[in-house]
């Protein structure tokens, strides 16, 4: 899905992608998020918009980012867009707790 946009002409390679995902909280909680980020990204989590960057790195770097994030009780949200420059999309993302406890995340399949 985040294959070359113009194979054969890749100085046209522009292309931004998305990545939709669901997953549960055992309980209300703050968390750390960690971005690894190479295109312009945005990320909103439960519909509000907890991060945006128009930097776009070189292929062979990775710029990382941590901002604090809110989950819910039950069912949250996570969707990212990534827009790019020619070359290959590149993004993570990681929850990590800010407490002693570990998250009780269970990611949808």
């Amino acid at each position: 899905a985040c294959s070359p946009v113009y194979q054969y002409y890749p100085r046209f390679d522009n292309g931004t992608g998305y990545a939709y995902s669901e997953f549960t909280s055992d309980r209300r909680q703050t968390a750390t998020v960690r971005l690894g980020l190479r295109n312009a990204t945005k990320v909103w989590l439960n519909g509000r918009l907890i991060h945006e960057s128009f930097d776009q790195i070189p292929h062979d770097q990775v710029k990382t980012e941590s901002l604090p994030a809110s989950l819910k009780q039950g069912r949250n949200t996570l969707l990212v867009k990534v827009s790019k420059i020619p070359g290959p999309f590149g993004f993570s993302i990681d929850f990590e707790s800010m407490g002693k406890e570990p998250l009780g995340l269970k990611w949808w399949k």
